[in-house]
């Protein structure tokens, strides 16, 4: 799969540092400077998208709580936001009442 890929970028490399138009040269070198992130996705279809969601909740918690008061506390109300509703993994979860209002 990566060969069949690889072959296809260096011809579209080829066409478009020829094109004299200098956006797209540009964009064609950015590319190159990321082939290997590109040709890895391909095998695995995996993406930092989930990964960066879930650092964006994690975030929030924080700056709802007012900071990092200790990591404890923190991973408890992680957990909280990052379960389902139904708390299917059954962990005993406790927190402060109004932080979880103001998550919910």
């Amino acid at each position: 799969m990566k060969g069949g890929a690889r072959r296809f970028y260096n011809r579209w490399y080829f066409w478009t540092t020829h094109s004299r138009l200098q956006p797209v040269v540009a964009v064609a070198k950015t590319r190159k400077r990321r082939l290997g992130s590109i040709l890895t996705y391909l095998p695995h279809r995996i993406t930092n998208a989930l990964n960066g969601s879930i650092n964006a909740q994690v975030e929030k918690v924080k700056r709802m709580a007012g900071g990092d008061r200790n990591r404890a506390f923190t991973a408890t109300a992680c957990i909280s936001i990052l379960t389902p509703k139904h708390n299917i993994l059954g962990l005993p979860i406790a927190f402060p009442d109004e932080l979880h209002k103001k998550i919910n």
